[in-house]
């Protein structure tokens, strides 16, 4: 076949790195718009924070001062602290952001790539993998948007090649650094804990074949143990801040109907699995390594026990977050691609081997599409003209801060994010959506330090006697409509 004497290469992962900087070229001078823009700019936000503040990592802030402060502890913010450093040093521009989002998603296809080499030592194979990884349409739209999953699924990933690479050597120094990375991609996000399970399940292994003596796998547990232990204190310190957050609760908030759950794996199987999380040309391959494994489970089932341990793990956090997930947050499937092109890359080995001409006819197209199939399922995503948001904050956006003084003080709506508009405007402030606000919160706003009221509908849709209050607008941009608090 074609595709494997270009699959043979031993830098054959250049040529998906390359073309995806091509196709992604545009989008690294964009601001931040399109899908979860307001997961993006809340991450941001942190980062510019952290370069202009340079404050503690354990104090991420936003610009809502709705929190305390404007700290808001989430996740580890360790992707955004670092990025900070490159901004401090070379100025901030949001540029930076998405070429260090870039890199780690390089880095993520030369760790799976490897990984696959260390499960099938098969070179074609583990380029194969990341080639499909590449394309994957989800993939593809987050490797240049900033968002900590990034990190946690690289870390991870990493992890789970030195946990494989320990199943080789049995050295102790693979069985930490694969720990230790889980438990870095755990703190950057909290359901990559489970990962863990992986280099657990393969120690238990290797002890009850003898491989390595009880002494060692004692040590080796208690560094799962005080690694593990590290990111979880996080947790348990920041995890009631979070008040409301369907997150924690998961299912047991949950507020959808049998029939909507229904709907939304129907969404995920049907539509969301073969043109976002795969991508349409893949398919095939999912569906060949399926076949290969479920006819071979007898013979492989010890390589893969730690896998789909794993795998039935990330299900029940599916199912425990399903109602959060619903149709919307594809970013929390992150942790299932690696599975799904593990399988896809087994797939291709066994069409390689197959005798049927036609199959293999149909898997060179197949490759050969996949960066086109990916490009125009995802390309759409950045639309400058409906980016997600009021789109006068992104065309206006330099007029806007040239106008606002450098440390003023906003209450901007309408919002219901928290962080866009906030982002935009690069100053502190408050948000309100739905035209819910009234004068004794702009008051309570204006006792807090607040400047300018900034509103993007029409200002009928305000209170008249909040209207009265704020009194003659300064300045109109765009649908933004700016009033100077106290100033009649």
């Amino acid at each position: 076949m074609l595709i494997e004497k270009i699959l043979s290469k031993r830098y054959f992962i250049i040529i998906p790195l390359l073309l995806s900087l091509l196709l992604h070229w545009n989008v690294f001078s964009y601001d931040l718009i399109g899908f979860h823009v307001w997961r993006q700019t809340q991450t941001e936000t942190v980062t510019r924070n952290f370069a202009a503040a340079n404050n503690s990592i354990l104090n991420p802030t936003v610009n809502n001062l709705q929190f305390k402060d404007g700290i808001q502890r989430m996740e580890f913010p360790l992707m955004q602290w670092c990025f900070a450093k490159f901004h401090q040093v070379f100025g901030y521009h949001l540029v930076i952001s998405r070429i260090l989002t870039f890199c780690l998603g390089a880095l993520l296809l030369l760790f799976f790539r490897n990984l696959i080499f260390a499960l099938t030592n098969n070179r074609i194979a583990a380029n194969f993998g990341s080639w499909i990884y590449c394309w994957s349409p989800l993939f593809y739209y987050y490797c240049v948007n900033p968002l900590p999953d990034n990190l946690a699924i690289v870390c991870s990933i990493a992890g789970l090649y030195f946990t494989q690479q320990f199943n080789a050597s049995l050295k102790s120094k693979h069985f930490i650094i694969g720990v230790l990375l889980i438990c870095i991609g755990f703190a950057c996000k909290l359901p990559y804990l489970l990962f863990i399970v992986c280099p657990i399940i393969s120690l238990v292994f290797s002890f009850y074949s003898k491989k390595i003596s009880t002494n060692k796998t004692i040590q080796l547990f208690a560094f799962v143990f005080v690694f593990t232990l590290i990111p979880a204190a996080w947790y348990f310190w920041v995890i009631p801040q979070w008040g409301g957050n369907g997150v924690v609760l998961g299912i047991f908030d949950n507020q959808i109907s049998l029939t909507r759950i229904k709907e939304i794996l129907w969404f995920h199987f049907s539509a969301a699995l073969p043109e976002l999380y795969l991508n349409y040309a893949t398919v095939l391959f999912f569906i060949a390594g399926v076949y290969f494994l479920v006819i071979n489970l007898k013979k492989i089932k010890l390589l893969f026990i730690p896998y789909l341990t794993a795998l039935f793990l990330f299900i029940c956090y599916f199912f425990y977050e399903i109602n959060m997930i619903d149709v919307v947050h594809d970013y929390y499937m992150f942790p299932f691609l690696p599975f799904i092109f593990i399988i896809a890359a087994v797939g291709f080995t066994y069409i390689v081997r197959s005798k049927i001409k036609w199959l293999k006819i149909l898997a060179t197209i197949a490759f050969f599409i996949m960066p086109l199939t990916a490009y125009l399922r995802i390309q759409q995503r950045w639309d400058i003209e409906s980016p997600g948001f009021e789109v006068s904050f992104l065309k206006h956006k330099k007029e806007i801060n040239d106008f606002l003084p450098p440390f003023s003080k906003c209450i901007v709506g309408n919002d219901n994010s928290g962080f866009i508009t906030l982002y935009y405007l690069n100053r502190k402030g408050w948000n309100f959506n739905d035209n819910k606000i009234d004068i004794s919160t702009v008051k309570k706003y204006e006792n807090e330090g607040a400047d300018y009221f900034i509103f993007n509908d029409s200002i009928n849709q305000l209170n008249d006697s909040l209207i009265l209050y704020l009194g003659a607008p300064q300045k109109k941009v765009g649908n933004l409509t700016f009033f100077q608090i106290g100033k009649k």
